[in-house]
């Protein structure tokens, strides 16, 4: 195999290490990347401006490369695609409150209670807190304040 598709092959498989192996060889006036880490990057914006390789793949190494704050040479008129091919990861705190609203004249504080605890989940998150052990505790707290009556004016 010659070392041209013997990259498209790395690009195709997603082979970092071997693409780290023959970089040189193929792209000898090119700085070679360093380590693996540089070796996934090059892979994945290569993947991404490469018409010979299959739409998914181009779609998953632009959505990796953005992940990560890096360039990539998708065309803008795939961009849309992304979304559609690559799932994306999002976080949720749940906040169940039922217990309080078995009583049709506690709704109203059910649904206050249910604010109180989503904006101290929403608190941590916006302070970079995503861990839900540190989360959960802060929910649990806002939600004794809040029923032993010391938040009720916050609302």
């Amino acid at each position: 195999m010659s070392l041209p598709a013997a990259f498209r092959d790395c690009l195709d498989i997603g082979d970092a290490a071997r693409l780290l192996k023959i970089y040189g060889s193929v792209y000898p006036k090119m700085p070679a990347p360093k380590d693996l880490g540089e070796a996934w990057v090059i892979l994945h914006q290569a993947r991404t401006g490469a018409k010979s390789v299959r739409l998914e793949k181009r779609l998953y190494s632009h959505a990796w490369l953005m992940e990560r704050g890096l360039k990539s040479s998708l065309p803008d008129e795939l961009r849309p695609k992304v979304q559609q091919v690559c799932a994306v990861i999002v976080s949720a705190v749940g906040v169940a409150v039922k217990s309080i609203t078995t009583r049709a004249d506690r709704k109203e504080e059910a649904a206050a209670l249910e604010r109180v605890m989503a904006r101290a989940a929403g608190d941590m998150v916006r302070d970079g807190i995503y861990d839900r052990a540190r989360i959960a505790p802060v929910m649990w707290a806002a939600r004794d304040a809040f029923i032993n009556g010391r938040l009720r004016r916050e609302l």
